[in-house]
């Protein structure tokens, strides 16, 4: 959104001559470029190897080059961006960006970190100073608009300086190269504050940033799930428990990088191996990424302690995928993972309330898969008859540990639908998290036939 003009503030001598110098090793770079492809043609028709070590140097080349380049199609002027997010450093502080600035059509973020201990950001090897406070320090710098950009802020509250990483994110969908590709007035996006309707389930796909909306896999009976899938292979799963997890617990108790678990309405961003994501959507939703291929297929180190993800895993051939389940081999009563706890193909890890990390760890564990019962607080479960409190202590640690090994939750909430026809419609649920949908959908047409 537009707002008004702003003059141009003149760029220090520093950061003018670190220019100067960055343009004379990209106008080497480039020359190299050009002799580098004028080798290929040679190399390929050797066949060697060097083919690929040669167009692997000039698409490094041609990054870097595009990496300098802070243009964008806007008009000169001062923009409030869409959405902002950020990641890294140690989660004590926090950066907002509330304007962005366009001058002769290249883009200047202006940062505001809530401490006053910053004395400068570094930024593709340039230093900017910026105006300090008690509580904030705010720096104008160059940006990439809708995609990442990694900054380097030095802050001073340490023994010593100390110079901290991050990666930010600013969406403005005017920019050019934006992908988003809804329009309407109805679809639901960021608000200002960076949030989601925390009451309920989205009516029609969110706008994540500049993701563009592809496709929803319908819900026709479950009233706990939705799917909405993005292009690159994205997938949003969000669920519904009924009410907060935190509802009765001191505000701001979550451990930092566990905030998207403390939601009535969690959400699942499922990310293919290698693809890159704005930065500070963890802070808004669980990332599954998907594990790259292991002999020719997908193969997850899962834990998996709620029976309906353990059946269906197994009707949808993806027990390959678990490496640690909730329950003994004598308490199993799925014969097929028995075998497997049996064969020691798959281990005990821990029930779900009492999770063996170092087992998770062995195990290499990089997916966990909770029953509803782990919830302390949502719809009456038979069999939860814990405090309040204790519960959500439970929850808590189990997140907090969960964070800090890297491990992403999912929580299964089939067993809290209404209805048999409902709990069997999460089939499509554990279809998208293991990325076999297409044999989802039958099992989930077979299943309401079952039910009928």
């Amino acid at each position: 959104m537009r707002v008004s003009f702003k003059r141009r503030l003149p760029m220090t001598l520093t950061v003018i001559s670190s220019r100067l110098l960055r343009i004379n090793m990209f106008m080497g770079a480039a020359l190299m470029g050009l002799y580098l492809s004028g080798s290929c043609v040679q190399a390929h028709a050797d066949g060697s190897g060097m083919y690929g070590r040669i167009m692997e140097s000039l698409a490094d080349v041609m990054q870097m080059l595009i990496d300098e380049n802070n243009t964008t199609g806007l008009a000169d002027g001062c923009y409030v961006p869409d959405w902002f997010g950020y990641s890294g450093g140690t989660g004590r502080v926090t950066i907002d960006c509330q304007e962005v600035t366009v001058r002769e059509g290249r883009a200047y973020a202006s940062l505001v970190f809530d401490s006053g201990s910053y004395s400068y950001v570094r930024v593709d090897g340039d230093v900017y100073e910026g105006t300090n406070t008690a509580d904030t320090s705010v720096f104008e710098i160059p940006v990439r608009l809708n995609r990442n950009n990694t900054v380097t802020g030095c802050t001073t509250k340490m023994s010593s300086a100390h110079e901290i990483a991050y990666s930010i994110f600013i969406y403005i969908g005017e920019a050019e190269g934006s992908a988003s590709k809804r329009t309407d007035g109805d679809t639901p996006a960021l608000s200002d504050t960076g949030e989601w309707s925390q009451t309920e389930l989205s009516k029609e796909a969110p706008q994540i940033a500049n993701l563009a909306f592809e496709r929803e896999t319908a819900a026709e009976h479950a009233e706990l799930f939705r799917i909405f899938h993005y292009e690159g292979g994205l997938t949003l799963i969000e669920t519904d428990s009924g009410t907060d997890p935190d509802a009765g617990a001191e505000e701001g108790t979550e451990e930092s990088g566990t905030e998207p678990y403390h939601k009535r309405i969690i959400r699942y961003l499922i990310v293919p191996d290698q693809a890159e994501i704005p930065a500070g959507l963890d802070k808004e939703m669980v990332i599954i990424r998907r594990p790259g291929k292991t002999e020719g297929e997908e193969r997850f180190h899962a834990y998996a302690a709620s029976v309906p993800v353990l059946e269906g895993m197994k009707e949808l051939g993806q027990l390959h995928s678990l490496a640690l389940t909730g329950m003994t081999e004598e308490e199993c009563r799925i014969p097929e993972i028995r075998r497997l706890l049996k064969e020691k193909k798959v281990t005990f890890g821990g029930t779900y309330d009492d999770i063996e990390y170092k087992a998770l760890v062995a195990g290499k564990c990089d997916l966990a898969l909770m029953p509803a019962e782990l919830l302390p607080s949502g719809r009456s479960m038979e069999g939860t008859e814990d405090p309040p409190e204790d519960s959500y202590k439970t929850y808590k640690e189990i997140s907090g540990y969960m964070g800090e090994l890297g491990i992403p939750v999912f929580i299964d909430l089939s067993a809290m639908e209404e209805s048999s026809g409902a709990q069997a419609e999460w089939i499509k649920v554990y279809g998208a998290l293991f990325g076999c949908e297409e044999k989802a959908q039958e099992l989930y047409l077979t299943r309401q036939e079952a039910v009928r």
